[in-house]
């Protein structure tokens, strides 16, 4: 396995894998200046045996405001990148498949949230966006010839905050955050969410505060979520009041300590997806990342480390091709580069 920290010189606010060979987009912070940038950088291979990668910029756009979340999706003919802001604005980059370039202005809806955007996810097929905040609203945003469309499905008036969401489905989608525990929604079912995990979960014995979730690309009822002292949890929708912990403490289910600070990121690993959550309670693997600068792999109860660093892990992306490729964004203004065996 290989392990590289590629400096930046700037704060990496969000990383993501493109769909092109060693291809991400980064988002970016200049500590000096404030200055805020979109990237897309190509992974380069050294020349010589023991040299370290680089990332060389492929295109760039300066960003009105600094990124809270980045996700990307790609359909036939274009791949979007799209990012919340401070100011509480969706914007939406729509760039050539074939030739990826920076060179028109991006979709933007501004004033989504009232406060922090706090996640984001952009459905694969339609590209819509599904974005949640610490004002507690949740806004579906649809992409039309005149630009951003956005209609805000839910809204808790800061009563309850929301911290991550995940699509399920094109309709259907997962979300998470303080107070809340886990929520399940179907934007075609409006009123409220449609199913919801035990509120205790989110509380001292449970997860605590929710930071990310990931649900299963063909078996939209599992979903993993992170949370506060290394706890890593399971859900299913189909056992909606047991909890499975694969990580940290709470619920049913053997699980590791690895981590004891907070779960900023997790992923069930496209590398090793197995089959599902069956009669033996198997949960596939799961990747997380941890503010004490943990990457590891967790899997029947049995957690790997893959990196430790001497600063927090923010965020991290698997390369969508093999899922052997993995690229984290490092409070110390560097972009972590793990390559496993294939």
């Amino acid at each position: 396995m290989e392990v590289h920290r590629i400096p930046q010189g700037q704060y990496v606010d969000a990383v993501r894998w493109l769909p092109m060979p060693s291809t991400v987009a980064l988002s970016l912070c200049d500590a000096d200046t404030g200055l805020s940038t979109l990237e897309i950088s190509v992974l380069q291979d050294p020349d010589q045996e023991g040299q370290a990668p680089w990332m060389e910029t492929h295109a760039s756009w300066e960003l009105n405001s600094r990124t809270t979340a980045m996700k990307t999706s790609s359909n036939q003919s274009n791949i979007a990148i799209a990012l919340t802001s401070e100011t509480g604005s969706l914007s939406v980059f729509l760039v050539d498949a074939m030739n990826p370039f920076l060179d028109s202005p991006p979709l933007v809806l501004e004033r989504l949230h009232k406060f922090l955007p706090s996640a984001l996810d952009i459905q694969k097929d339609t590209l819509q966006c599904v974005t949640v905040g610490s004002d507690g609203k949740i806004n579906l945003v649809h992409a039309g010839q005149s630009g951003l469309h956005g209609d805000c499905l839910h809204d808790n008036h800061g009563v309850l905050s929301y911290s991550a969401v995940c699509w399920a489905s094109p309709t259907e989608f997962v979300s998470a955050g303080q107070g809340t525990g886990i929520q399940w929604w179907d934007s075609r079912r409006p009123g409220g969410a449609v199913a919801q995990s035990p509120a205790k979960w989110a509380g001292a014995d449970g997860v605590g505060m929710i930071h990310a979730v990931d649900v299963h690309p063909s078996r939209k009822h599992l979903c993993v979520v992170g949370g506060s002292g290394g706890t890593v949890l399971a859900w299913d929708l189909r056992r909606q009041n047991e909890l499975f912990t694969l990580a940290g403490k709470g619920g049913k289910g053997g699980s590791s300590t690895i981590a004891e600070g907070e779960v900023w990121n997790v992923k069930l690993d496209p590398a090793l997806q197995g089959g599902g959550q069956g009669e033996s309670g198997k949960i596939p693997p799961v990747l997380m990342c941890s503010e004490d600068g943990i990457l590891a792999i967790i899997e029947s109860g049995v957690a790997t480390e893959l990196a430790v660093e001497v600063c927090a892990i923010n965020s991290f992306d698997v390369d969508l091709e093999l899922g052997t490729e993995i690229v984290c964004a490092l409070e110390h203004e560097s972009v972590l580069y793990v390559k496993r065996p294939s």
